[in-house]
């Protein structure tokens, strides 16, 4: 009953944050750092209609002469509740389909790079997701999360089907602009590819700057216009890395 009273009262809240958020669209462009060197940007809008949340993004950096170009469009419910999904994969002259996804209740059917089509059942919470690019998309999943009670743990798909991810709220870091001090609320993405990512949000829910290290090596963005304040956003990152990493540690010793 507790439960159900919470969930309640985080649904009214959540409906009191997206009247607000529907007034004026969320749109922004990433700075991209591929170990430490800027190689591109992600631009995105995150907009509530009369009927949805619409989410597009274009991700898009160069690296050693290889570009990777990815762009998305999401359909989501009003409480960030996946409905379509579709990722591809651009190069100079073509364009191909990386993910594909509609959900139709308790089920999604996924097509992946193209190939065949798999249905998969889905529990009360899962989220739609593409692994690694665009970065919008955690945006999208953190407001799915706070909509539904924030909870422990929820489902992302596609998976193996599903992947079990865990957010925290892990605290607040302070960052200088100017004569001003922006508080950028931290949190921990667990699950949705190997490692913990992080996500910083200003006051007004903007992504401020998301950081991975998937795959071994550093992939960070930072909001354009925090760009100038690169390094002591970086301070705070390295900060949030070096905590759980000494978490880690004293968790696995004997």
């Amino acid at each position: 009953m507790a439960r159900r009273v919470d969930l309640i009262a985080s649904t009214l809240a959540f409906a009191l944050l997206s009247s607000t958020l529907g007034a004026q669209a969320t749109s922004d462009s990433l700075r991209i750092y591929y170990v430490g060197r800027p190689v591109g940007w992600e631009h995105y809008t995150l907009a509530h209609t009369a009927k949805d949340v619409q989410l597009t993004a274009d991700w898009n950096y160069v690296d050693r002469g290889r570009r990777i170009h990815t762009t998305a469009a999401a359909r989501l419910g009003a409480d960030y509740s996946p409905r379509t999904l579709k990722v591809d994969r651009l190069s100079d002259t073509t364009r191909a389909p990386a993910l594909d996804i509609s959900v139709d209740g308790t089920h999604a059917t996924v097509t992946r790079n193209g190939g065949a089509a798999v249905t998969i059942d889905l529990p009360t919470i899962a989220f739609a997701i593409s692994q690694y690019t665009p970065v919008s998309q955690h945006l999208a999943l953190l407001r799915y999360w706070k909509a539904h009670g924030s909870p422990a743990s929820l489902a992302v798909f596609p998976g193996d089907p599903l992947n079990p991810v865990k957010i925290r709220q892990e605290g607040v870091d302070d960052l200088s602009v100017g004569s001003r001090r922006i508080a950028l609320t931290r949190y921990s993405i667990d699950g949705v590819v190997w490692g913990i990512e992080y996500a910083w949000l200003d006051p007004e829910g903007r992504l401020a700057m998301f950081t991975s290290a998937a795959g071994g090596l550093s992939t960070k963005t930072v909001r354009a216009e925090l760009v100038p304040q690169y390094d002591d956003l970086m301070r705070i990152a390295t900060h949030a890395a070096m905590h759980d990493l000494e978490a880690t540690s004293s968790a696995a010793m004997p």
